[in-house]
């Protein structure tokens, strides 16, 4: 019920995010540069396309630096992120500092590739249209 809640607010806010509060160049200074591809991607829900992640992954980079992840599966988690340049951006994710670039950005696919301590990794997205359900357990 918790997940489900916030699963919705973090839609709600997604939807809202557009409409009110800080004019866009103070929104920008605040969280990094801002990039027409950081803009073409914020404010919309992500499936993650990869059979090894657990069901129902999903990201939402919302135009106010919050960052929502969550999963069928695991515990819902709200982190932070920031633009760092044209291409490229950062998030938190257990005190560390996730940076990636944009390898690729459609209006249907999103692909990062993440530097991580020892690795690069590829993860490639899909836009969610409609509704999304976690399969039965």
């Amino acid at each position: 019920m918790l997940r489900h809640a916030i699963i919705s607010l973090g839609l709600a806010v997604s939807a809202c995010a557009q409409g009110g509060g800080e004019a866009p160049e103070e929104n920008a200074a605040a969280n990094g540069p801002a990039s027409a591809a950081t803009q073409r991607f914020a404010n919309i829900a992500w499936a993650l396309d990869d059979p090894a992640a657990a069901p129902g992954s999903f990201r939402i980079f919302l135009a106010d630096g919050t960052l929502v992840m969550d999963s069928c599966f695991e515990t819902y988690r709200i982190a932070e992120w920031r633009a760092t340049g044209e291409t490229t951006l950062i998030w938190t994710e257990d005190m560390a500092e996730i940076p990636a670039h944009i390898k690729d950005l459609t209006d249907e696919k999103l692909t990062l590739v993440l530097t991580l301590s020892n690795e690069e990794a590829t993860r490639t997205f899909s836009r969610i249209k409609g509704e999304m359900l976690c399969p039965a357990r």
